[in-house]
This record gives C-alpha cells, structure tokens and sequence, in this order.
C-alpha cells in the first residue's frame, strides 16, 4: 500500500485553517485526525517560528486576493531595487535622513492602497516602525538652527544663548580664537550655561571658522664657498641647506 508523504507545511496550514475543503477531501481522515492529536503539541525552539506563524493570516489574505498579490509582488521587487541602491551609498543613513518626508509618504501610501500594517510597510524601505512613527511626529522648528522643535527636544539652549553664541564666532574681535577660548569667555560673562561639546556644536552651526595657523618662513641657510670656510656651525639657530 502506497504511504502519502505530505509536505511538511501541509500540516501547518491545515492547524491554521488556511487549506479549503476540496483540499481537505484529499487528505485521509486518519491523517486528519493524527495532526489534530498533536496539534496542541510543545516542540523545541517554537520561538523561532513564531514570527512566520503570527504572520500567515495575512499571506492567507494576499495569496487569496489577485489584485492585492500583484501589489505586493510589485512592492517587494520596488523595494528590493531600492535596498540594493541604497546598501551600495556610502553612509546609507544620512541618505535616508535626507529623504525622510519622502520615505514617510511613500509608507502613507502603500499602507492606504494594500491595507497592510505599518510593520510590514516600513521593511519595504529597510525602516523600522518606531522610526517611522518618531519621524511622522517630529515637529520643524524654523526659528531653531537645527530644526528641531523645544517642546519635542526641551534640552536645548535658549534663543538667547543661541544669539549669544551667533555674536561671539561673528565678532571681528574673535577671529583666531579657538572655540575652547570662546567657550570659557562666554562662561565668564554668563553667556550661556553648557557644555563645551554643546558649545562647539552651536558655534560650528552658527558659521565658527578655525583659525588658521601662520606658516613660518623658512630660514636662508649658508654655504661653504672653500675648503675649511666653516668648521662648526650650531644648526640650531642656523639652518642647513
């Protein structure tokens, strides 16, 4: 007598329910029964497929739906495209924060035309959902040099340390000083009340130039015109040629 050999995710789909009942008329009934029996079963290392389990309602639904399958085949190839561009940019994050409205509409958009959860939208473009959502929140600021809104981000320095700051690295009375310089000047007259890395922060977005160095001309040296015309010379304080 010949013994079927079901594949190994028949059973999985029957316990799930995903199989319909012209496929369930093929399967004995002793089988049936037998996947029953230990479909209450504890195996080992469940927890790995925990995430594909917790998942197959939602293949069900976009396997059974032509228009939605071909929606997501035509996703998934945009968003292998896109990964793959993206994973060849050197500094792939910066280009991602640079597109950041971009990315966050394009998301809007395929969560309103195929009705699937924010999670699985945002792997599309290699994001994760708490990034999402903390982009979708954030606030501009146009009044902050850095854009980011003081009720979201009240740890920031005040507009008036801010100005103060913007005076000290555009007075002409400061060029050629360091930002260390300029730092304790200002905590000397109670400017502002930060960190010196704070403070280097703001000076160098406020448009703070290093100082550069003077060169140094180099010295004329001395040469020997005859035989024995110098003996001994202190190269310290006279250069070689």
């Amino acid at each position: 007598m010949y013994k079927r050999n079901y594949h190994p995710l028949i059973p999985l789909f029957y316990i799930k329910g995903i199989l319909d009942e012209n496929q369930l008329g093929e399967i004995a009934k002793r089988t049936l029964q037998h996947w029953n029996k230990n479909k209450d079963k504890h195996y080992d290392f469940e927890s790995l497929v925990f995430p594909f389990l917790n998942e197959l309602g939602d293949i069900q639904k976009i396997y059974e739906r032509k228009q939605l399958k071909k929606t997501m085949k035509f996703i998934l190839h945009l968003s292998d495209g896109y990964q793959k561009v993206l994973n060849e940019v050197h500094n792939s994050k910066k280009v991602v924060k640079q597109n950041t409205n971009f990315i966050i509409n394009s998301i809007n958009q395929i969560i309103a035309i195929s009705g699937i959860n924010i999670k699985r939208a945002c792997k599309f473009y290699g994001v994760s959902s708490d990034w999402y959502y903390r982009e979708k929140r954030k606030i501009n600021c146009s009044l902050n040099i850095f854009k980011t809104c003081y009720k979201q981000h009240p740890n920031q320095l005040t507009f008036k340390e801010t100005t103060a700051i913007e005076k000290l690295v555009t007075n002409p009375a400061h060029y050629g000083k360091t930002k260390t310089t300029l730092y304790y000047f200002a905590l000397r007259n109670k400017l502002v009340s930060c960190a010196k890395s704070t403070f280097s922060k703001y000076a160098k977005a406020l448009g703070y130039q290093k100082p550069k160095k003077p060169k140094i001309p180099i010295k004329k040296g001395v040469r020997a015109n005859r035989i024995f015309e110098w003996l001994h010379v202190d190269i310290t304080l006279v250069p070689t040629l």
